[in-house]
């Protein structure tokens, strides 16, 4: 008896392949979280840098008489600190968020590849039946030939 062959072949491709995709979206997305995590770490140490560089808020020596104009530079470095580190704080939050949504697109990737893989695995074993009623069905007609001929 010739075996025939397996129904679902066809299935069984598109299974392996989605899975081979959902690898495939997986490692994009682990290398996407890298990268993000790397960028909130350098966002982290450019704020902290920031904020070792910022001089103490009281003088050390009091100064009693000022004039407008050091007065002046003074309000305007302040300022322009102040504003350099809302914006560092700003690049902060915008990469905690950026390394939220690729752990989160991780694990979409992650849930997609394990449908995929579980998808697979059930053709597998659907082929693995298919093959053994096969062997069982060539066998029982290799018994009936014996006893027959």
């Amino acid at each position: 008896m010739a075996s025939s062959r397996y129904p679902l072949d066809a299935v069984a491709s598109a299974r392996r392949a989605a899975r081979t995709r959902a690898e495939g979206e997986l490692a994009g997305a682990l290398r996407a979280l890298a990268r993000s995590e790397q960028t909130r770490a350098e966002a982290a140490e450019r704020l902290a840098e920031h904020a070792a560089a910022a001089p103490a808020a009281e003088p050390e020596r009091p100064v009693l008489h000022a004039s407008g104009l050091e007065l002046q530079r003074a309000a305007a470095y302040a300022h322009r600190q102040a504003s350099t580190a809302r914006a560092l704080r700003a690049a902060l939050e915008r990469e905690d968020e950026a390394v939220t949504q690729a752990q989160a697109e991780v694990r979409r990737a992650q849930a997609a590849l394990a449908a995929a893989h579980g998808q697979e695995q059930l053709i597998e074993r659907d082929r693995e039946r298919f093959l053994q009623a096969q062997r069982r069905a060539a066998e029982r007609a290799e018994q009936d030939e014996q006893e027959g001929g």
